[in-house]
């Protein structure tokens, strides 16, 4: 893949009639958007930012373990990818697209997003014999005007893809995305409460912090003393929030369970202490924490020298955070996408972490680096799907239907052995109907305590 840097202007023009809705929920969101990004990287500053987007195409080629003949068929296998697709294929152009945040607050996240996007279109070239045009564009950390011009910009370039992020920048990429019939995947932020069923994207993974509330089954079955639960949430609007608290309401019944009440807290916030005064108040015996990048980690800190006995569950856990909580966060417990980077479950997953340790040099240790390779496999699956049929593997609206005819794909989640494990997407709301999630306590090593598919389907204490 040949490697330039170049820039586009950011044009903002006027609100379609169609675009109002999308805009302001947008709207409402913007203190989550800012929120997200200082909170995870600490608030610094970057110089790109402005009205310029940066458009950035990266090296896959050397050092990487895909390069190999046995890695190839390797891929070949766990993929599925016939003989007669991979003829189909080879020598073609793929544009392959993404929307990241590549400078701002949140540029952790790209590297770890984006490497996760090269390993697989490294793949693509070496294994399948594709010319992988590979375009990234910056977003500047959920700017929703980078985000909707980053879409255009891709559109207009004629890619068929668009590798999402932020809940697809929370909804600015998706009028651009459908005008121009994108294909586009968000294994970052998903499809949030807000965005399901919408054209063209869809989620790849599992709905934050929703799908993560089965945790709540583990206590009634192994702490039943613990019945009262509260939850601690970004004060991010009411669009944000009461869907939230609705679903975690309907868990909270069903285990049996009474609800005491919902917190806000400041986006960014390091002082927690009015916060700890009201839950003392409350007397929870269970704490959902809905925050994100190192919110959580600052509420530990201080949480633990409470004196309050409730368990804290988070949505994510982050190195970063981990680091700031120090040992804080041995009382932190976190319920999302699981893929167990100290055992691998396949030989897929396995597979992927090899290779990922051999072109990078470093172990992957967070989510966002197998989601991202994940999604890459699946437009892979997808190009072989529209070659076989001698289709245009640039076109969105043919990527598009293949996911729609079949919308099973292998997964480094799941599986065990050499079963390749499956990414499941459902049709109506566009979001994975198979993905492993787990309750996880954040200790090192991190003590898996129970494990559940999407929806709760599969629910089993591990410890």
């Amino acid at each position: 893949m040949g490697m330039e840097r170049n820039s586009m202007k950011s044009t903002t023009g006027g609100t379609s009639p169609r675009r109002s809705r999308r805009l302001l929920m947008l709207a409402v969101f913007a203190a989550f958007i800012a929120g997200i990004v200082l909170a995870a990287c600490g608030g610094s500053d970057d110089s790109t930012g402005g009205s310029e987007t940066a458009a950035t195409e990266e090296t896959t080629g050397g050092g990487g373990g895909g390069s190999s003949s046995a890695a190839s068929k390797e891929f070949l296998e766990f993929t599925g990818i016939s003989e007669k697709a991979k003829e189909a294929l080879e020598g073609q152009e793929f544009k392959l697209g993404a929307i990241l945040p590549l400078s701002g607050p949140g540029a952790a996240y790209a590297t770890e997003e984006q490497n996760g996007i090269l390993l697989a279109a490294e793949e693509m070239e070496t294994a399948l014999g594709l010319d992988v045009n590979y375009e990234v564009i910056d977003h500047k950390s959920g700017d929703p005007q980078a985000g909707a011009a980053a879409a255009r910009q891709l559109g207009i370039n004629g890619f068929g893809t668009a590798v999402n992020s932020y809940y697809g920048v929370f909804g600015s990429t998706l009028p651009e995305i459908q005008k121009y019939k994108m294909l586009s995947l968000d294994p970052g932020g998903g499809t949030g409460n807000g965005l399901k069923g919408q054209e063209y994207f869809w989620g790849a993974r599992a709905n934050t912090p929703d799908d993560g509330m089965t945790a709540l089954q583990y206590f009634k079955e192994n702490e039943p003393e613990r019945k009262k639960v509260a939850m601690v949430i970004w004060d991010a609007g009411a669009e944000y929030i009461d869907p939230i608290e609705e679903h975690l309401k309907e868990e909270v019944s069903r285990n049996g369970m009474t609800y005491t009440g919902t917190i806000k807290q400041k986006i960014g916030e390091t002082d927690y202490s009015s916060v700890i005064s009201d839950l003392r108040s409350m007397d929870p015996d269970i704490i959902w924490l809905t925050s994100y990048g190192a919110d959580p980690a600052y509420f530990m800190k201080q949480y633990v020298t409470s004196g309050l006995e409730a368990q804290v569950i988070g949505a994510e856990f982050t190195p970063a955070a981990a680091e700031i909580a120090g040992s804080a966060y041995d009382e932190f417990d976190y319920a999302n996408d699981f893929f167990n980077f100290d055992e691998p479950s396949s030989a897929f997953a396995e597979y992927f972490m090899k290779q990922y340790e051999e072109k990078f040099g470093e172990t992957p240790n967070i989510f966002y680096e197998p989601n991202y390779y994940e999604v890459g496999v699946v437009y892979a699956v997808l190009a072989a799907r529209v070659a076989e049929k001698g289709g245009d593997i640039n076109s969105g609206e043919e990527l598009n239907k293949a996911l729609e005819e079949n919308p099973e794909f292998p997964s480094v989640y799941g599986g065990s052995g050499s079963e390749v494990g499956k990414l499941v997407f459902n049709k109506e709301t566009h979001d994975p109907e198979v993905r492993p999630v787990a309750l996880v306590r954040a200790t090192e090593p991190p003590e898996v305590l129970a494990e559940w598919n999407i929806g709760g389907t599969e629910f089993k204490t591990v410890k």
